[in-house]
């Protein structure tokens, strides 16, 4: 139904690439889960995504 309505969709919760596989024949091209990454603390997502990147922060631009 989202599809009709040009509804970007976002299922949680794929642990597997069948899963995975499933949801893109039906047309969900966007997932999250165990298959991507597992849970983190905040401050190792952090250190990994967030700080690791290259761009000043917006107020030093």
């Amino acid at each position: 139904m989202a599809n009709k309505l040009n509804m970007t969709t976002v299922a949680e919760g794929v642990e597997t690439e069948g899963q995975r596989s499933i949801l893109k024949k039906r047309g969900c091209g966007s997932f999250q889960g165990y298959l991507v990454a597992k849970p983190q603390p905040a401050e190792q997502f952090e250190q990994q995504f967030l700080r690791s990147s290259k761009t000043p922060p917006l107020d030093k631009q």
